[in-house]
């Protein structure tokens, strides 16, 4: 009888690849992956690949819950934190470096990136790289940037989270080469970046609330007719129901310049409870058309199920044309929703109290 320890490593790798694809949530695939690391050396090695596939190294040890904030920096911290990365390092493919200013000392501190650009250079698969900080604006390191520009045929994909800007000085070099750029959020701070890295795919995030726990604004993005390089456009909008009263004042999205480029615009109504579905749904709807300077009958406009949630996608491809205008849906329709909940709601109650 042969051993399942006999096995190539790559016969074992589509093993246990087809083993984590019978969980359909993320967190319970890489529970499933480490407990299988546990059963011998062999299996911990091929699991490796799977584990540290994306690697998220905090130089701060920074706390999420509430307002934001970090600890102080300390260098000995961030040191053992690269430690780690480089004995992981082989099988990294998707990093993201988390940092930020914590009192007078800025993310990603200049006597610090010797040490860092040491590491990040000996990452010999990278293919996607995050940079990750919160409170104010940092301009990216310009040894930071060089290293980018100069993997551009291995990093594929780019993201900038928090109040980033492009390094100092006017003479920045533009990034070619790279497939995919995330910005979140687009803000004055960020817009830069849209002419230095164009890629064919476009992320773009805005959150009602800003990285400081401060509100944020709409920011425009009119991509003009000389963006041919763009083919898709993705736009994820969060803002809270009451969020959407009386805004915007002007339009934010002008794509009549870009026909070429596939458009998904998805605007997400957050509201704490259930009961307050259809009145935030009611402001998703009634802001949709003042986002927009092109005529929305070009797009379709659908609901994602019950929820506050609507997606507006427009497709290049010929022939194609769109079937859901839910925006334009009457006030008969959102007040039966609004009776419906109701209903729900009593009978809720019923059932709590036993009646």
């Amino acid at each position: 009888m042969v051993n399942i320890l006999d096995l190539a490593p790559d016969t074992l790798s589509s093993i246990i690849s087809l083993n984590r694809s019978r969980e359909t949530r993320g967190y319970d695939r890489m529970s499933r992956t480490k407990e299988l690391s546990t059963v011998c050396r062999a299996f911990n090695a091929v699991c490796a690949q799977f584990i540290f596939r994306k690697f998220k190294l905090y130089l701060r040890d920074m706390r999420f819950g509430g307002r934001p904030s970090c600890t102080p920096w300390d260098p000995e911290f961030a040191r053992e934190r690269l430690a780690v990365l480089d004995s992981k390092g082989a099988w990294v493919r998707e990093l993201t470096l988390f940092d930020a200013q914590s009192g007078d000392v800025p993310a990603l501190p200049d006597e610090f990136m010797p040490e860092l650009m040491k590491s990040l250079k000996s990452l010999p698969g990278l293919t996607s790289f995050t940079l990750f900080t919160r409170n104010v604006e940092r301009p990216v390191p310009a040894e930071l940037w060089n290293l980018i520009r100069d993997q551009r045929d291995q990093i594929k994909s780019l993201t900038f989270i928090g109040h980033w800007t492009p390094p100092a000085g006017e003479d920045t070099d533009p990034i070619d080469g790279i497939n995919s750029l995330t910005l979140e959020p687009l803000c004055i701070q960020t817009k830069p970046f849209l002419k230095l890295v164009k890629t064919p795919e476009l992320r773009l995030v805005h959150e009602y609330f800003g990285y400081g726990g401060e509100k944020a604004d709409l920011y425009p993005f009119k991509p003009s007719a000389e963006d041919t390089h763009l083919r898709r456009i993705d736009v994820d909008i969060y803002r809270r129901g009451g969020s959407f009263q009386g805004e915007p004042t002007e339009h934010i999205y002008d794509f009549t310049q870009v026909l070429q480029t596939k458009v998904k615009v998805s605007v997400h109504g957050l509201c704490e409870y259930k009961m307050h579905i259809p009145s935030t749904w009611k402001c998703v709807k009634k802001v949709l058309p003042k986002l927009f300077v092109d005529d929305l009958s070009t797009f379709d406009v659908s609901r994602v199920g019950g929820s506050p949630e609507a997606i507006i996608v427009r497709e290049p491809r010929e022939g194609w044309t769109p079937v859901n205008q839910v925006h334009l849906e009457g006030q008969a329709q959102d007040d039966k929703e609004q009776r419906d909940m109701a209903r729900y709601y009593r009978w809720k109650t019923c059932m709590q109290l036993g009646i």
